[in-house]
């Protein structure tokens, strides 16, 4: 079973559907996916789910006026030879904005 795969499909938030602006700026969507990130890092450092875990911010200004930019943020968990994900920010082209890698144990919750 490909484990990544299926975390690619169910842990995406796309930033504009908390939006209340239809078609806000890419500026503010990036901004919303960073706090947005980081919160929930946090709120997962008190939950039950262990092992090392990847956020990836990644935005996109749109090509053609008819279409939103856009803001996701994605949640993996590492796994070894895993070639769904990169190591580099640089290889998520010019859409990515951040990632936030951490072990997520016991030890951390301070």
């Amino acid at each position: 079973m490909d484990l990544t795969g299926l975390e690619c499909l169910l842990n995406k938030w796309q930033m504009d559907a908390y939006m209340a602006d239809p078609n806000p700026s890419l500026q503010k969507l990036t901004v919303l996916g960073v706090c947005f990130a980081l919160a929930l890092r946090e709120r997962l450092l008190c939950s039950d789910i262990r092992g090392e875990l990847r956020l990836i911010v990644s935005s996109n200004r749109a090509l053609e006026d008819s279409l939103p930019n856009t803001c996701t943020v994605h949640l993996h968990k590492l796994r070894p030879d895993n070639p769904w994900l990169s190591d580099g920010l640089k290889s998520y082209g010019p859409q990515g904005v951040l990632t936030i890698d951490w072990l997520n144990s016991v030890a951390e919750r301070g």
